[in-house]
């Protein structure tokens, strides 16, 4: 990976950013199949009726060995199995690929996460899942209303995904996650209240992951709305829709510790954490992407190629690869650490950018944060920056202000 960085070219001797202190990474590998394509979704997805179940574990275990060295010398605490719809993937294949990875990176993880749809989980499924390590399940529900999920073009029905949901707590692992969407295509109040109250009958759900719909470019749905043949809720009613998810998870024991994600104490996800802290983390598979602090070549992303015959016919070969500046890499740290309350870590910022931004604007990015305490949008606890509830419902403002520090510089 250092070398296709390197023709980049740096000055030799140059200070770099440096690791988090703790060396933490994660892994996360994509599994591209589905059975539909969902109308809102722009992630690398591969509809297919017969999958390459032993063919694509092959291939990912081919890359894992070849990029493997990029995890010397980092603590892996998260393994992350994302999709598409990595339940449609056989389990034995599964297990061969995890247990390849948990023999390669020692005795530091602390997470393994896999996502499920409704119509794969059944008792077989979930005990192969158990037994190849996997502690927390991500069910992708969406929504437990039939119109709803018929606008969102969703295979599942609401017996089902309810019945998948109640399976997984009873016999799956540790931690059953939770998929909503509100924001939906003529959506009301009424029916985000209806999958609310689902989610309160639900005893032993863990976390919550709940999300306004995005209208990504190129997706059926933006295709529709530039037709005028969808209409979505308008931005008030959106706000409407989250802050009564806010006050009824909350009401359920759950904390909103990111702007999207709720939580039964000790159980927030763990590897997602990783990705708003700082930490590296080293993607596998089919559109899978990879952020990397190497010691000689600095801050870079990796991208994988997003068709599966392509990735393949060559498992090692990136797709780009994008070098970060310093500078570029300092904003994103500060404003992916404001989202969640794990809070912003400044002592922790100062210990990987000191060498290589000024001295005057890391005084400048405190001062911004402090001002945000003084107008209630974040809390200080010491060096940790923690954000308010108003302040993670005004995170991309915010974000925006951190944005300009750099300005000029």
């Amino acid at each position: 990976m250092a070398a296709e960085v390197e023709k980049q070219g740096r000055s030799e001797g140059r200070p770099l950013v440096r690791r988090r202190s703790d060396s933490a990474v994660g892994i996360y590998v994509h599994v591209p199949f589905c059975a539909r394509q969902c109308p809102y979704c722009d992630f690398a997805v591969d509809v297919r009726r017969t999958i390459p179940h032993r063919e694509y574990a092959d291939a990912l275990l081919e890359e894992f060995e070849s990029r493997k060295s990029a995890l010397d010398g980092r603590s892996v605490r998260t393994i992350y199995f994302g999709g598409g719809t990595p339940s449609m993937w056989e389990p034995s294949e599964f297990r061969r690929v995890l247990q390849r990875l948990r023999a390669s990176v020692g005795d530091d993880l602390v997470e393994i996460c896999m996502e499920a749809n409704p119509v794969d989980i059944r008792r077989d499924p979930l005990d192969a899942w158990v037994d190849a390590g996997v502690t927390r399940l991500s069910i992708g529900c969406q929504s437990f209303q039939p119109r709803v999920l018929k606008i969102l073009n969703r295979i599942h029905t609401r017996d089902q995904a309810l019945a998948a949901v109640e399976l997984a707590i009873e016999h799956g692992p540790e931690v059953v996650s939770l998929d909503l969407i509100f924001g939906n295509p003529e959506q009301t109040m009424q029916e985000w209240e209806r999958d609310l109250d689902v989610v309160e009958g639900l005893q032993g759900l863990k976390h919550v992951s709940a999300y306004n719909l995005t209208i990504e470019p190129g997706t059926a749905f933006s295709r529709r709305v530039d037709r005028g043949r969808l209409s979505v809720p308008d931005e008030d009613r959106c706000f409407d829709m989250l802050e009564r998810l806010i006050e009824r998870c909350e009401a359920m024991g759950f904390e909103r510790y990111e702007v999207s994600n709720f939580a039964r104490p000790g159980f927030r996800s763990r590897h997602n954490t990783l990705y708003w802290t700082g930490a590296e983390y080293l993607g596998l598979g089919v559109g899978a992407h990879s952020l990397c602090i190497d010691s000689e070549v600095g801050v870079y992303r990796r991208a994988n190629p997003r068709q599966t015959a392509k990735y393949l016919a060559d498992p090692e070969a990136a797709d780009g690869v994008e070098h970060l500046s310093e500078m570029e890499h300092f904003i994103e740290r500060l404003f992916l650490g404001i989202r969640t309350r794990e809070g912003l870590d400044f002592d922790e910022v100062r210990h990987q950018f000191v060498e290589v931004i000024d001295e005057d604007l890391l005084r400048k990015a405190r001062a911004e944060l402090e001002g945000f305490c003084v107008q209630g949008f974040m809390e200080a606890r010491g060096a940790v920056f923690v954000p308010t509830h108003k302040g993670l419902n005004l995170g991309d403002s915010l974000a925006e202000r951190l944005a300009v520090l750099g300005d000029g510089v």
